[in-house]
């Protein structure tokens, strides 16, 4: 008798307001600093909607993403400048727009030479420009996926790595790396590479390592999940095989998080009748038991809630990569 998987929906809610605390774009005036007036500005250029598309836009485009990396480079936004100049091009896949395509590829490599040629570049700069050449030519090995770009690509991880400050891109790079190996030339040439990077020298890169192996290892088989609930209902996930069913990582002292726990009940509420399940996951902290046996009480829940009292030590979590809530 064949099995039938799972689907597991992660229902990601992004809270805005903690996104944006402890970013350096402001200052305790309200007034923006330097840093964040430059993001802000490259992040205008890159979501204008129905712009035309033409060698000045992306002239423009290039010339703030670029000397925003020149001149704060040691900002948080650097990595997220990074990978949205070297990725802007895959928008354009539309085979009409190929040319479009290379010109804005040649016009960003171009740049790329000139900046990296400036002499009075700060070392963090020097990283950030070095991570922008590794990620322009990982975008064209997902283009045309060859021996040649590959090889390519590798050569420029390698020279990130090699310069002070390269940890705050490294890790996202490596990971790109080893998604385009799955694709390139199959998931176990992917895997071999991650597990390679387990000994990496730089704990960031380790750490992403075994995350994406956390997740190849729950591909490999029918994902596991059996527990005993908060109200001492047991649970075994093996029991919704065909159904949907989504996860939610949640907790009762997140405002963020009891607002998708609110969202995510409503959901359930018109949809379990076609077969759509939730479990929710709390990384609430073992004090706090008496307090979510009774918000579960008030709100009727139906969902079976897996508690072990460790927070975002939750041994679930651990294994699916799930550091904060609401997720």
């Amino acid at each position: 008798m064949k099995t039938s998987r799972c689907v597991f929906c992660l229902l990601v809610a992004v809270g805005l307001s903690a996104l944006l605390h402890g970013q350096s774009g402001a200052v305790a005036s309200g007034q923006k600093t330097p840093a964040g007036v430059a993001a802000e500005e490259f992040f205008k250029l890159r979501d204008i909607r129905n712009a035309k598309l033409d060698e000045s836009r992306f002239d423009q485009l290039i010339k703030s993403g670029t000397g925003f990396l020149e001149h704060f480079a040691s900002d948080e936004r650097a990595p997220a400048v990074v990978t949205d100049l070297a990725t802007f091009s895959l928008a354009l896949s539309d085979p009409k727009l190929s040319m479009y395509r290379i010109a804005y590829a040649g016009r960003l490599n171009s740049t790329i030479i000139d900046l990296r040629y400036k002499s009075d570049l700060t070392p963090e700069a020097k990283a950030a420009c070095a991570a922008l050449d590794a990620a322009a030519v990982d975008n064209e090995t997902r283009t045309k996926f060859d021996r040649e770009n590959l090889r390519n690509l590798r050569e420029k991880i390698d020279a990130l790595a090699r310069l002070p400050g390269a940890g705050r891109f490294l890790a996202e790079r490596e990971r790109s790396y080893a998604d385009i190996l799955a694709k390139g030339s199959g998931p176990a040439a992917s895997e071999k590479h991650l597990r390679r990077l387990l000994d990496h020298a730089d704990k960031g890169v380790a750490t992403m390592a075994q995350e994406e192996i956390n997740l190849i290892d729950v591909r490999k088989a029918p994902y596991e999940m059996k527990f005993t609930a908060l109200d001492g209902r047991a649970f075994d996930v093996a029991a919704f095989r065909g159904k949907v069913v989504a996860v939610l990582f949640w907790s009762a002292a997140d405002e963020a998080a009891m607002k998708a726990f609110a969202s995510v009940k409503k959901v359930h509420a018109s949809h379990a009748a076609n077969g759509f399940e939730v479990v929710a996951v709390s990384y609430d902290k073992e004090e706090d038991r008496e307090k979510l046996g009774k918000l579960l009480k008030d709100n009727k829940l139906s969902w079976p809630v897996q508690f072990d009292g460790k927070g975002t030590e939750n041994a679930f979590g651990t294994k699916l990569n799930v550091r904060r809530v609401p997720t």
